[in-house]
């Protein structure tokens, strides 16, 4: 089963992380599935002006990595796993027209690593951010600790990280974290690809150079290298090891109540 569907609608590129069972997690195989179309995408940009990412269902737009797969890895495969993951996300970034975020649900770790990425997020009002990485003895490895202070600030940055501190909908919108909420998913997307055809109507040369302008402002390829370097190290320490296998347990108690609800 593919991790990503795609469409293409009128001239925006529609994407939807599809493991649906799994909160929209995406794990190795996902990112590699990722990076082909995006490294298409980048070939063929010509052909789109705009493009939306969202997460199927309605409960996660993407509740972010795999643990169980992170729980098999080493500390090589983990600074492995984050090289990809960045690229996945540097790709998105580095596309030359605009990408938009629609995030209906979770939108947790690298969930809201691939939101980051975009330059524009909308959220339905079950939206809810966050980083815990922390939580499992480990850090954000795939751009969050360098993306996300460029919407909300060093120190809040600093907060979420530190303290697992999730933001609803209407305190993501008060943080800058997205730019509107919408009452449902329907909304999100009718309202999404609304936005989507009035960037189409514009000129695509002069949104691209804005576009490369703005985003010089932050240098990241040194910031995330020292990320990378960070993700790769923590998961040589116990208490990434001890977190993990807390969260995995708790996980497979809770996942016959949720089958039977």
């Amino acid at each position: 089963m593919s991790y990503i569907d795609y469409k293409k609608i009128e001239r925006t590129l529609f994407i939807t992380l599809s493991k649906m069972h799994k909160l929209n997690c995406i794990n190795t195989e996902g990112f590699h599935e990722f990076i082909e179309l995006l490294i298409s995408t980048h070939e063929n940009s010509g052909e789109f002006d705009c493009m939306i990412i969202t997460g199927a269902g309605k409960k996660a737009f993407c509740a972010g990595g795999d643990i169980l797969e992170l729980s098999k890895m080493n500390s090589t495969e983990v600074g492995e796993l984050s090289s990809l993951a960045q690229r996945t996300t540097t790709l998105i970034k580095s596309l030359p027209f605009p990408v938009i975020a629609a995030v209906n649900g979770i939108a947790f770790g690298g969930g809201l690593e691939i939101a980051l990425s975009c330059d524009l997020i909308y959220a339905s009002e079950n939206a809810l951010f966050g980083l815990p990485e922390i939580d499992l003895g480990i850090i954000p490895g795939f751009g969050g600790c360098v993306r996300l202070p460029q919407y909300i600030g060093l120190q809040k940055t600093k907060e979420m990280i530190y303290t697992s501190k999730k933001l609803n909908a209407s305190e993501a919108k008060k943080n800058n974290l997205c730019i509107e909420v919408y009452p449902s998913k329907e909304e999100l997307i009718l309202s999404t690809l609304g936005i989507a055809k009035k960037i189409s109507a514009k000129s695509h040369n002069a949104i691209f150079e804005a576009k490369k302008v703005l985003n010089s402002f932050h240098e990241e390829f040194k910031l995330l290298e020292l990320e990378r370097g960070g993700y790769k190290s923590v998961f040589n320490h116990k208490d990434s090891k001890d977190g993990i296998s807390k969260f995995l347990k708790r996980k497979r108690t809770l996942e016959p109540q949720e089958n039977q609800g």
